[in-house]
């Protein structure tokens, strides 16, 4: 009698335990899942990152050479050439 009463205590205990398993085994596999999205999203992150490093590396470019063109430009809002130069040379 006494065998029966522990061998049904252990066999709650294990179905207990066994229960605990199973959940313990579905949160994980849950916060893979949720481990998997967000590497994606860091990864996406990551791309979009990469993307505006390069396309704020166009824009200094642009900067860089908009204001280089700015300061050939003469006062009067025209930009110095050959020409202009010899004409003010020939007319003095």
């Amino acid at each position: 009698m006494s065998l029966q009463k522990q061998l049904a205590t252990f066999s709650h205990q294990n179905g207990m335990q066994a229960g605990e398993l199973r959940a313990m085994t579905a949160n994980l596999e849950k916060s893979q899942a949720e481990l998997d999205r967000l590497h994606a999203q860091l990864g996406a992150a990551g791309a979009e990152v990469s993307a505006l490093r390069a396309k704020n590396e166009i824009l200094d470019e642009q900067k860089s050479s908009l204001a280089t063109s700015k300061e050939s430009v003469a006062p009067g809002g025209q930009s110095r050439t050959r020409k202009q130069t010899k004409t003010t040379t020939q007319s003095a």
